[in-house]
């Protein structure tokens, strides 16, 4: 089967290079390479049988869990088009977002019901998916317990079936992504998938010595040289910065880490990061590094952390400066990874076309 830069297409790649390596760890839960395959296979199953095809829209409206990624992985197979939706929304915003997108569906988190039926009501019919893992919802009773969305177990319950997922798989499948609406109403961007790959997912680069991939099936080889890690992701998955460095982990064999929780809370990350050996955090600059920098100094020695090589950032300029962080992770930071990746990155925009 002929492969293309669609990111479902590079996902199953990486998924049948290495299908017992863990790909999702969510406090108790852990899905393999394998698992997160076949989820995303039948969920991507049950949407096509609900009459999703390829250049429609589905928001996404999640906290961080397994679900969002294997909704994202879903879309990307049979070439809908997914958006993030921020959880914070009001009433108005998510109807503002849902319009502009020319949403035709939505997937989200049981306790949001009511939030939804407040604006379906003036919007053209959606394809509902609900994450029905009530757990998290905040208060049970006053949930609304939607009879004609489709339940995300069910989805998942449906085999795969005669649904041909890989028919019109193609490098110009689109991603749209919103931004958060600080500056006025959210504005979204369309990606093609190529341009995403290559963009922001580093094409395949995956050492500091590599250089991107130029056909889709030379990734196989470079996940199975490359040596195996894990990232802990902990903005909001509908943030970019979470969203892409997740998806660049799951392309390249590597494990995402999530917090299963709604609040940041600096001591638990650093309880995970040591309990999971974790050895590259990205967050979202000071609103995370800050609380994280002062746990560590009011708990010296609390967590063994000496697995941990690097700390990205993104949405803002950090403002702690090198002699703030404490000795006890930035020892770890693999400084010499991160100067040949802005190397590759200086000749990616002179050469690489």
């Amino acid at each position: 089967m002929a492969r293309t830069f669609n990111l479902g297409d590079l996902f199953d790649i990486t998924a049948n290079t290495v299908p017992e390596r863990m790909a999702v760890i969510w406090d108790d839960v852990r899905l393999s390479y394998g698992e997160l395959a076949e989820r995303s296979d039948r969920l991507a199953a049950a949407m096509r049988r609900r009459g999703l095809v390829r250049g429609m829209t589905m928001g996404i409206l999640m906290y961080n869990c397994p679900a969002y990624l294997e909704a994202l992985l879903a879309c990307f197979k049979i070439g809908v088009i997914p958006f993030n939706i921020n959880y914070r929304y009001g009433a108005d915003e998510l109807h503002y977002i849902l319009n502009d997108a020319g949403t035709d569906a939505l997937i989200y988190d049981r306790e949001f019901d009511p939030l939804v039926h407040a604006v379906t009501g003036r919007l053209p019919p959606l394809r509902r998916i609900v994450v029905d893992d009530t757990s998290k919802a905040e208060d049970p009773d006053n949930v609304v317990w939607d009879n004609e969305a489709l339940a995300y177990s069910q989805a998942l319950d449906e085999p795969v079936g005669d649904v041909d997922l890989h028919a019109g798989r193609g490098d110009e499948d689109r991603v749209l992504l919103y931004t958060g609406g600080t500056t006025g109403f959210p504005k979204g961007v369309e990606w093609s998938h190529q341009a995403k790959f290559f963009g922001a997912l580093r094409g395949g680069v995956i050492t500091p010595d590599d250089r991107p991939i130029e056909a889709p099936e030379q990734l196989a080889a470079r996940v199975r040289g490359a040596p195996s890690g894990n990232l802990l992701s902990l903005p909001p998955l509908m943030h970019g910065a979470a969203m892409w460095s997740s998806l660049f982990s799951l392309l390249t064999g590597q494990t995402v880490i999530l917090v299963r929780s709604k609040n940041f809370d600096a001591e638990q990350i650093w309880g995970v990061v040591a309990k999971e050996k974790v050895g590259m955090i990205t967050l979202t600059s000071d609103a995370m590094g800050k609380p994280l920098v002062e746990a560590l100094e009011a708990n010296p020695g609390r967590w063994d952390l000496s697995s941990l090589r690097a700390i990205t950032w993104g949405g803002a300029a950090i403002g702690i400066s090198a002699g703030c962080v404490p000795a006890a992770f930035s020892s770890g930071m693999d400084a010499e990874w991160h100067g040949k990746l802005r190397e590759w990155r200086d000749w990616r925009r002179r050469d690489h076309r």
